[in-house]
């Protein structure tokens, strides 16, 4: 991904074929974070409070991925030419493709057991096939040049 411009707020890459594929296909991980992992208290009892935090989630999840159906695949914001794609997005848009991918990235990171950075160089030297240590390195990656480019 080619940074090419952030004018006006709109936030502007360029993006081979092969990593507009990768993207959708991380984007396409969403949602990642286990059921009911946000929580109003520690409690054993959940409380009728924590059942709307949850269903809030769940609304919020279902209407995130609807969203990432529409803008992966929608002209809106992917110009395909042959040089490759274009993407192009609205400071809200923007803040909103860094959330779900760092919502990726945690969740990843939960199930991988929420490692640290021992266990990550671990994860390195013996999993380098795992597809979810690849996965969440990717998000923290695409995170990263994004916001370079803002």
């Amino acid at each position: 991904m080619k940074i090419l411009k952030n004018e006006n707020g709109h936030f502007h890459a360029r993006l081979s074929t092969d990593e507009y594929d990768v993207l959708g296909n991380l984007l396409g991980l969403y949602p990642v974070i286990p059921k009911g992992y946000h929580r109003l208290s520690h409690g054993q009892d959940p409380s009728d409070d924590q059942q709307l935090l949850n269903e809030a989630m769940e609304e919020n999840y279902t209407e995130n991925k609807q969203l990432l159906q529409k803008f992966i695949t929608s002209d809106e914001f992917f110009t395909h030419d042959k040089k490759g794609i274009s993407m192009q997005v609205t400071p809200d848009q923007f803040e909103w493709l860094l959330k779900i991918l760092n919502d990726i990235r945690v969740g990843l990171w939960l199930r991988l057991g929420s490692p640290d950075e021992t266990d990550m160089d671990q994860y390195h030297r013996q999993k380098t096939d795992d597809p979810d240590v690849w996965a969440m390195e990717l998000s923290g990656y695409l995170i990263s040049i994004l916001i370079q480019g803002d």
